[in-house]
C-alpha cells in the first residue's frame, strides 16, 4: 500500500535507515482511488514513529513526528513485527542481481545508485543507474553494407547526454540506461539529488551490442537510505 506524507520541510518527513525497519502510523486518512487503497499522512493530526526492524529489546523509536503519542499496545505489536521479519526478510535475494550478473529477458531486482534522470524526446523517462560492477560482455553482429546505410547507434537513448552530465558519471563500472514509459512520484526526488534505490521487477535486453533496462507495468522504485544494508553491501 502506498503512503503519502505532506510537510513544509523535508526534515519533517520520515527518513528510513534500512529496509525492513518498522513505521508506526497514527490517525491517517485512507482513500480508495480506481479500486486501490492509498494512505495519506495529514500534518494537522497524523503522526508517525520509526523503529529498527532487527529483533531487540529496545522499543525507543529513532525518529518520531512532533505529535506522536505511543499506545500501550505498541511494544507488543513491535515485537510481533520484528519476529515476523526474522522469517520473512525484506527483498527476495533470489531475484536480486548486480549488473555483472544480469541476463537478457530475465526479471529481477536491482539495488543501484541513480546518477541522473531525464525525459527523452519521445516522452519516455530514462534512469542512468550504477552499482560499481560491469555488465556482461555482448556481441554485435552487423553487415558492412547495412552499416553504411544505417549506422549502429552509439547509445540506447535517442539523444546523448550533455557533456557536462557525462563528465559526472563514474569511470569504473557500467552505467545502465533503464527506460520507463510512465511517470512515477520517485522521479521528483531523483531529479533533485542522487539517491540509492531498489528497482523491483525490472528486465533487461541487448540492443545493438548494448544493455538496455526497462520498467514493466509491475515494476516499482523504492528509494533507499545510505544506511540500508543493501547499499552498504554495494559500497564495500
Amino acid at each position: 500500500i502506498s503512503v503519502t506524507f505532506f510537510a513544509n520541510n523535508t526534515a519533517l518527513l520520515p527518513c528510513v535507515r534500512s529496509s525492513g525497519d518498522i513505521i508506526s502510523l497514527h490517525n491517517v486518512v485512507i482513500k480508495v482511488l480506481h479500486g486501490e487503497f492509498f494512505v495519506t499522512i495529514e500534518k494537522r493530526f497524523s503522526s508517525f514513529a520509526l523503529f529498527g526492524g532487527m529483533v531487540s529489546t529496545e522499543f525507543r523509536p529513532y525518529q518520531i513526528s512532533m505529535k506522536h503519542q505511543g499506545t500501550k499496545h505498541d511494544n507488543q505489536i513491535l515485537t510481533q513485527m520484528r519476529m515476523w521479519l526474522v522469517y520473512h526478510p525484506p527483498g527476495l535475494k533470489d531475484l536480486e542481481l548486480q549488473l555483472r550478473n544480469i541476463k537478457s529477458d530475465s526479471t529481477f531486482d536491482l539495488v543501484c545508485k541513480v546518477l541522473h534522470v531525464c525525459e527523452g524526446p519521445s516522452g519516455e523517462w530514462i534512469f542512468y543507474v550504477w552499482d560499481g560492477t560491469d555488465t556482461p560482455a555482448t556481441e554485435l553482429q552487423t553487415l558492412l553494407d547495412t552499416e553504411a546505410v544505417t549506422p549502429t547507434p552509439l547509445h540506447p537513448e535517442e539523444a546523448p547526454l550533455p557533456r557536462e552530465v557525462l563528465c559526472t558519471l563514474p569511470c569504473v563500472g557500467t552505467v545502465l540506461r533503464v527506460f520507463s514509459n510512465r511517470f512515477s512520484k520517485e522521479i521528483l526526488h531523483l531529479q533533485k539529488d542522487i539517491y540509492w534505490a531498489r528497482f523491483c521487477n525490472i528486465t533487461c535486453k541487448q540492443e545493438f551490442g548494448m544493455w538496455k533496462g526497462s520498467l514493466l507495468p509491475s515494476s516499482r522504485i523504492r528509494l533507499l537510505s545510505s544506511e540500508d544494508g543493501s547499499v552498504i553491501e554495494r559500497l564495500k
